[in-house]
């Protein structure tokens, strides 16, 4: 009974994907703007021509202070649902990832923290256009500020992002 659902399934899958009026292989790529900097590329297919299942990598500099940075990278999954118009395909998603973000002088500068990602954007032509926020979990971390006595506080790394990018695929089949 299971071989027959999971043979249903794929099957279903496979035509609705034959059906599509958009192609199924997707590349995003561009910069954004944030508490600093960052770049990202995400791959994606389109399940439908309305769902799409995609990997988000992106990384960046944020900014501390006029003269204090530190890295900031992510990786994860994210799931888009599009409402097509006419010249352009607003969508919007859920996602979540894995962040590095701390700056160097905290004693956890290298965990990795669990987080998600709601957003919102839309796709005209080979433009993409997104606003995400980046909800990660808070910690209490102990900072050794240069010549000072360490200091415990939580470090809040959420961040909302604007991002412009490149498409290339997933556009409509000719």
């Amino acid at each position: 009974m299971n071989k027959f659902v999971i043979l249903f399934l794929l099957l279903l899958c496979f035509f609705e994907t034959m059906s599509q009026r958009y192609k199924r292989l997707r590349a995003g790529f561009g910069l954004g703007v944030t508490k600093g900097f960052i770049a990202y590329f995400e791959p994606s297919v389109r399940i439908t021509d309305k769902i799409s299942i995609g990997y988000r990598s992106e990384g960046g500099t944020f900014f501390l202070s006029s003269t204090e940075t530190y890295p900031m990278s992510s990786q994860g999954g994210v799931i888009q649902y599009y409402f097509p118009f006419e010249d352009a395909r607003f969508f919007v998603g859920l996602g979540c990832a894995s962040y590095r973000c701390s700056p160097s002088n905290y004693t956890k500068a290298d965990d990795p923290s669990f987080g998600f990602f709601p957003r919102a954007g839309f796709d005209t032509g080979h433009f993409t256009f997104c606003v995400d926020y980046n909800s990660i979990n808070d910690f209490e971390v102990l900072k050794y500020p240069p010549h000072s006595f360490p200091t415990t506080e939580t470090n809040d790394r959420s961040y909302l992002s604007l991002r412009f990018g490149l498409v290339i695929g997933g556009g409509e089949k000719r």
